[in-house]
């Protein structure tokens, strides 16, 4: 990861692009938040996919993207419809990676299950180690 911003940085510093050392500090900040925000919304999904497969409520139902519903039917006794399309959802995610690793944290995603929440604690420390 470091050594693919250090090339990045180094092709930009090469083209004039960030002759600043400034420019060049925020221009691997903001790579770094990206890659790493993008790897946070992965997992908070992923974690709280397997979640609502089981039947718990996860931030995915709390945020309305999807829903679980009784079913007599299915023979989990439930079933999960989507609400939201995938684009939606991993807009969502990744807004939440970003406030949480600037431990800023608004609130309006938080995590219900003890998985989000181990997973939003270990995000945190991994903004506050990048910043």
């Amino acid at each position: 990861l470091n050594k693919t911003i250090n090339a990045v940085i180094y092709i930009l510093e090469h083209r004039g692009v960030l002759r600043n050392p400034g420019l060049q500090r925020m221009a691997k900040l903001f790579f770094t938040m990206s890659l790493a925000g993008h790897w946070a919304s992965c997992w908070m999904f992923y974690v709280a996919w397997d979640e609502t497969e089981k039947g718990k409520e996860t931030w995915l139902s709390v945020d309305g993207l999807v829903t679980i519903e009784d079913s007599t039917d299915d023979p989990d006794g439930f079933t999960v419809e989507w609400e939201a399309s995938l684009e939606v959802v991993y807009g969502r995610a990744i807004y939440w990676a970003l406030v949480t690793m600037c431990t800023t944290g608004f609130g309006d995603i938080v995590p219900v299950t003890i998985p989000e929440t181990v997973l939003t604690i270990v995000i945190q420390y991994t903004g506050v180690v990048i910043c």
